[in-house]
C-alpha cells in the first residue's frame, strides 16, 4: 500500500492521481476532444471556494460569478475533496483556513501527499494573523475579506471566460 492510498483508506477520503485527470469532456467527446481541444484550448476558468461560514461563501460566490467565472463551493475540506473530484480542475480554490471537519492546512497537506496541486493556485483566506510556512499557496487574504482585493489575486491566475 503506498503512502497516498494509505491515507485516503485511513480517512475514508477519495483518492486522486491529480485533480482533473480526466474531465467531463474527455468522457462525453473521447477522441474527437483531441481535436476540439487545441480550438477551445485549456483556458482555466473554474474556481472552488472552501469556506464554512455560508454568508462569506455566498458572497465570494455570487461577486465572482457576476465578473463570469465558474465557481464551484464546499463548506469544508472534506466536501472540497469530493467537489475537486468531481468538477472540472480550477484554477484557483480559495481556502478558508479554519474550519470545523477538515481545515485548510489539513486540505493543503492532503493535496500536496496526492500530488494533486499541479497548477491549481491556492489562496487562503483566513482572520489568523499568519499561516505555517511552506505552505504552497499563491496569497493570504485577510479576513474581513476586500472584494477587490481578491478579484486582484484572481484575475493574476485565472483569466475571465469570454462572453
Amino acid at each position: 500500500m503506498d503512502r497516498r492510498s494509505g491515507l485516503s483508506a485511513a480517512r475514508g477520503l477519495p483518492k486522486f492521481g491529480r485533480i482533473g485527470g480526466v474531465g467531463e469532456r474527455e468522457r462525453r467527446w473521447g477522441a474527437a476532444w483531441a481535436v476540439l481541444r487545441p480550438i477551445m484550448g485549456d483556458r482555466c476558468v473554474h474556481i472552488l471556494v472552501v469556506e464554512d461560514h455560508d454568508d462569506t461563501r455566498e458572497s465570494m460566490t455570487d461577486f465572482l460569478r457576476s465578473r463570469g467565472h465558474p465557481v464551484f463551493t464546499a463548506a469544508n475540506g472534506r466536501e472540497a475533496l469530493l467537489a475537486l473530484s468531481q468538477m472540472p480542475r480550477p484554477c484557483v480554490v480559495l481556502l478558508d483556513w479554519v474550519m470545523p471537519v477538515m481545515n485548510g492546512e489539513e486540505l493543503l497537506r492532503l493535496l500536496q501527499l496526492q500530488q494533486a496541486l499541479d497548477g491549481v493556485n491556492v489562496v487562503a483566506v483566513t482572520a489568523r494573523p499568519s499561516v505555517p510556512d511552506g505552505m504552497p499557496l499563491r496569497a493570504v487574504l485577510p479576513k474581513p475579506l476586500d472584494l477587490r482585493r481578491l478579484m486582484t489575486v484572481v484575475d493574476q491566475v485565472a483569466p475571465r471566460p469570454a462572453a
